[in-house]
This record gives C-alpha cells, structure tokens and sequence, in this order.
C-alpha cells in the first residue's frame, strides 16, 4: 500500500535588528508566505526492490538509488542511534559520499555535463540537498531488523528565494524532518496534524539538516519556520527566542536586487568598524537594539490603524539608516529605497545587506499604486515578490506535488 504526505515550510526574513544581533542585541524575525513544498511517498516493498527516488524541481535534479547502497550508512546509525542528539559521524560520513552519490543516482544529466559541473554553485547544491535529505532518511525512516523496510519517492519545490538569507535550506529541512516524522505515525488522525508537542522534535530534526549544510547555524531559520509567526531572538549559547503570540500578518514586497552577497565579509566589515570606534558602533547597536524592542511591543498590541502603521515606518527608516552608517549598504538598495519613496512607501535591507533583499511595507490597500512601484522596480532588473509576514509555520497540505 502506497503512503502519501505533503508538507510545507516558510522561509523568513529578519524585519528589525540585522548585524546587531551579533553583539548580543534583539532582532526580530518573521516568517513568510512563500514557501517549500515536500511530497514524501513510501509503499513497502521486498528487500531487493527498495530504493529512494529524489527530484528537486528547483535544482534540476532527479536521483535514485537501490537503498542497499545505504546499507554501510545504515550500520553507523545502528551502532550510534540517538533521535535527540545530532549524529555527527554519521553527518560526515554522508558528506564524504555526497560526490560520489550524486554521480551514481544523477539521472537528469549526462556523465558529459556532471563532469564539467562537479565544481559549480548548483552542483554544491545539490550535494547539500542530498546530504540533508539522506540524513533524514537513514535516521527517520521505518526499519526492521536493521534494514528499511519501504521505498520512498521524494518530490520538493520551493518557493524560497535561495542565497538571499530568507532560510531556503531550513524550510526545505523542516518539511523533510515533519513528513518523514509524519509517515511513522499509525494513527490516521494523527498524521491530519502537525501538534504543538510535535514541533518541538521536528525543530530538532531540522536543525540537524541545516548542521550538515551549514557547520554551525544559528538555530533561527529553522524555528521561524517551524513555529511560524513572528518573533524576536537574542543569539548566545543557548539561543533565546519570544514568539509574539497573535502578532499581525502584515503586506511586505520583497525585492531582490541580484546582486550577490558575502555574508561573512559583510560581519566581518562591521566588526572592523567596530574594534576601531567601539564607542560609536555600540551607540549604533544599541539604538538597532531600541528599535527591535519598540517592534516587539508594537506587535503584540497591533492595530490595524494608521498610528501603528505609521509607527512601523518610522522604525523601517530609522534602521535602514542605521545600517547604511553601519556600512553594509548597497547602491542598489538606496535604489529600491528611492523607487519605494516615490509612491509613498518605506523600505530597508533585509538580512546581511550588501546586495541581496529590501524590503517595503504595503500599507493600505491602493494596489493599483502598488503594481505602479512593482513596474518601476522591475524595469530597474529587479525581482519582486508580494509577501505576507507572520505566515503560518510548518504545515500539512492536501494536495501532493
């Protein structure tokens, strides 16, 4: 018998509070309407028969495998099964097969063209992708006397912006983490569902992916997009997150300005500024840190009112100008920033700067204004999408991919 599920998780972006949230100070994050979608389908097979089928619409790639070629895979999460603790071993041992996994199962392109890719962004990519999904596989699925004992059929589309630092990756781990969670549940009921109760392992889980794609994550891409809604955190050692409860779901347009960037020297440019003039950074980082507050306590008394929008776009310039003296502006973003002003509205950068995502407050409901400024920015080569923030977070669907 065939077992069907489909899932999705939000990507997010970070409203308030870029950069400063290195140095200890709030931000807040919010998720998104734009999300990945996941179709896991297993049906149990006899042993010779089983395998795991991958296509990835948005990275071109379709993979299958005989699951025999796991069996050693398998054998390290037998000796060191933890569902709780992330199986570190097990992650390296993955990313040391990913290459040769991905020429092996590849059957979307030719031997030719894997060759000539194998050092490319896209081809890392999908290593990633792999290595995540697999991870999954081996710890999650259902097992008999040490073998798995169905044959999976894994579908993922994403709606997630990928590089701009709106938490592709983690959206794409979390609806892996909760369909292959999901399919072990018996109870038909059960699976109609994604609890409160369950959330938090599914987080774990996901959280575990994004270690293996990243090293060493900060934990926030995944939660906002298990959780979903609105939130602030405070980065340390143990991350500490306030989900604001009932908070808005607001218009934002998300613009990509296609201009790539560096995540890390972008930090790194910051703390540069900051180890010559302490004193006039910190004074910086302290007011990024006022303006998160203020937003955190506008969000959880919200209005649909002008004072409250008002409010809004006042705390939107005030950072954006923030992180233009913090130097991780961008010519094209004062671009957006401009365009944005022309009709009305306000905008800042998303996430590191330097390139990358602005985002701008819809307020109102003059949507003929609005398609206006979506021209304008377009005609500037820019790529715009209209977004809803505090979007609900890992969800259930009813219709495969």
């Amino acid at each position: 018998m065939k077992e069907t599920i489909t899932i999705s998780s939000p990507g997010k972006v970070i409203l308030f509070g870029e950069h400063a949230v290195v140095y200890g100070k709030k931000a807040i994050a919010t998720a998104v309407s734009l999300r990945t979608f996941v179709t896991i389908e297993r049906e149990e097979k006899k042993e010779e028969e089983r395998s795991l089928e991958l296509n990835l619409f948005d990275l071109s790639l379709s993979c299958q495998w005989n699951s025999s070629r796991f069996d050693r895979l398998l054998s390290i999460v037998s000796s060191s099964f933890s569902l709780i603790e992330f199986d570190a071993k097990l992650g390296e041992e993955i990313a040391n097969e990913s290459d040769s996994l991905l020429r092996e199962g590849n059957r979307s392109q030719s031997n030719s063209s894997l060759e000539s890719n194998s050092s490319s962004h896209e081809w890392n990519n999908q290593k990633k992708a792999i290595s995540a999904l697999l991870y999954y596989y081996l710890i999650l699925s259902e097992k008999k006397d040490g073998k798995i004992v169905h044959s999976y059929k894994i579908q993922a589309k994403s709606f997630v912006p990928v590089g701009v630092g709106m938490g592709s990756s983690a959206a794409y781990c979390v609806s892996l983490a909760a369909a292959f969670f999901k399919l072990n549940q018996r109870n038909e009921e059960e699976r109609k569902k994604i609890t409160l109760e369950e959330r938090d392992p599914i987080n774990s889980w996901a959280f575990h992916g994004e270690r293996i794609l990243h090293g060493t994550p900060s934990g926030v891409d995944n939660t906002v997009s298990v959780y979903g809604g609105t939130m602030s955190f405070v980065r340390g050692e143990k991350n500490v997150f306030d989900i604001i409860e009932n908070g808005p779901k607001l218009r934002f347009l998300l613009t990509n300005t296609m201009v790539p960037r560096n995540t890390s020297v972008l930090v790194g440019g910051v703390r540069e500024y900051y180890n010559r003039d302490k004193e006039v950074v910190t004074e910086m980082l302290d007011q990024v840190d006022s303006i998160s507050n203020s937003c955190l306590q506008l969000f959880k008394s919200f209005g649909d009112n002008e004072e409250d929008s008002l409010q809004i776009e006042k705390l939107i310039d005030s950072n954006q100008q923030l992180l233009n003296k913090l130097g991780v502006g961008h010519q094209k973003l004062d671009e957006v920033c401009s365009i944005s002003k022309e009709f009305g509205y306000h905008s800042k950068l998303t996430g590191a700067g330097g390139g990358g995502c602005a985002l701008t407050y819809l307020k109102g409901e003059n949507n003929g204004k609005i398609n206006e400024m979506i021209e304008k920015l377009k005609g500037n080569s820019f790529q715009c999408f209209e977004i809803e923030v505090g979007a609900n977070g890992v969800t259930i669907e009813s219709n495969p991919l």
